[in-house]
């Protein structure tokens, strides 16, 4: 009797909810059913699929922190926020298929890789035709140039093509897989494109290659810096000629409005995050005693405990507490530290690329979108990313030798 792939089922299907998400907002401007109601049901469905108690006792913790937090803010001013519960939920729903992807056997996470490498590349091809025809039902914004794909929010969409990206270097490099390696132009080109009108696009589409190739230095001390340097210089080289054809669009869109904010505040750090050092620094003013740093704030006198920072480090500790900031850090390191001591380049390049986009621009760990994807990349990578190899004599282990080596 064959088992019902419960996780592959949910993964497509949490996939298939992001997408009609978009399509009712843009046709009939609601998505309360598609959030709530599906993703909720699938929320539920992947908890009841998990077998290790130590997963529940995570999700337990996380929603407890939460809630501490909640019923400190209503005894003290009488009053809830609906970004707690939205914020809790797409934790735990990142947390959960974390949780249900570390339980997943080889073989079923070779078969969502498949799946993946599908919505990958009609992603990017959706882009690309997008803007070829100019379909402005796919515009990124209303006012601003680029283009998006078929979810709702540009920079959770940004970082699911910069993951798959590093995802598309690896597969083509270490399998010479012909069609990864289009797959990953697709996906460069499709980044580029949305870059017109989202820095999150140009950055993931600059530092995605940049970080898999110090990835493949780190893993081959044996190669010639020289060329190292060398595929620096022409990806450098091929994305400088990228921003000056389309010079004038980025200007219009991005520089112009940093332009504008720094007009406005004086201040070269808030223009380049958009004034989330303003929130920051609103809400780090008011948690001023220990509760509220280790369980985190409360009612800003601002009232900006409504709002999202949208930087994932920051949302992390002021909804969940410095305590949920290192349960979560703690989380990372006991499931995947294994792999990081054993030299797992791949893997490490893509935390970074986590760290960077999570920390500047949100929309990575706290997102229903992304929810799906940062799962199954710490997967992908904690067991068939490639090891550093330090002796000559040795070759580079195959992704089935390091999925071995680091599988826990």
């Amino acid at each position: 009797m064959h088992r019902i792939p419960i996780l592959r089922i949910l993964f497509f299907l949490s996939i298939a909810c992001d997408a009609l998400n978009f399509f009712m907002q843009k046709l009939f401007g609601g998505t309360d059913f598609v959030i709530v109601g599906l993703k909720g049901a699938i929320l539920v469905v992947l908890m009841m699929s998990i077998r290790r108690g130590l997963s529940y006792l995570y999700i337990c913790t996380f929603t407890f922190l939460a809630f501490v937090r909640i019923a400190l803010n209503l005894i003290r001013c009488c009053d809830v926020y609906d970004t707690d519960f939205v914020i809790l939920f797409r934790f735990l729903l990142m947390l959960t298929f974390v949780m249900a992807f570390r339980e997943a056997s080889n073989d079923e996470l070779r078969k969502i890789i498949r799946g993946a490498f599908w919505v990958l590349l009609i992603q990017s091809a959706v882009v690309v035709v997008a803007f070829v025809f100019g379909v402005h039902f796919f515009d990124a914004y209303e006012f601003r140039a680029g283009y998006k794909g078929l979810f709702v929010h540009i920079n959770d969409e940004a970082f699911m093509m910069a993951g798959g990206l590093l995802l598309a270097l690896q597969r083509a490099h270490e399998l010479r897989d012909r069609s990864w390696a289009f797959c990953g132009l697709a996906l460069l080109l499709a980044m580029m494109i949305m870059g017109l009108g989202s820095r999150t696009a140009l950055l993931g589409a600059a530092i995605a290659p940049m970080l898999y190739l110090c990835a493949v230095y780190l893993r081959r001390p044996t190669l010639v810096p020289a060329k190292l340097f060398l595929g620096i210089i022409i990806i450098g080289i091929g994305f400088g000629l990228a921003v000056v054809a389309f010079w004038q669009t980025i200007q219009e869109s991005i520089i112009s409005q940093l332009l504008q904010v720094y007009a406005q505040s004086g201040s070269v750090v808030n223009a380049v995050t958009t004034g989330r050092d303003v929130y920051i620094g609103y809400l780090l003013k008011d948690m001023v005693s220990v509760p509220q740093v280790a369980l985190g704030a409360f009612v800003s006198k601002s009232n900006l405990s409504s709002q999202m920072i949208e930087s994932d480090i920051f949302d992390i500790w002021f909804r969940f507490g410095a305590v949920g900031l290192v349960l979560f850090s703690g989380l990372i390191v006991a499931f995947y530290g294994n792999s990081l001591r054993r030299g797992n380049s791949s893997l490490w390049a893509f935390l970074i690329l986590l760290i960077l986009i999570g920390g500047m621009t949100g929309h990575v760990l706290i997102s229903s979108q992304n929810s799906t994807w940062v799962a199954f990349f710490l997967c992908y990578f904690h067991r068939f990313g490639t090891a550093v190899v330090i002796s000559r004599a040795r070759a580079t282990p195959t992704l089935e030798e390091q999925s071995n080596c680091c599988k826990t």
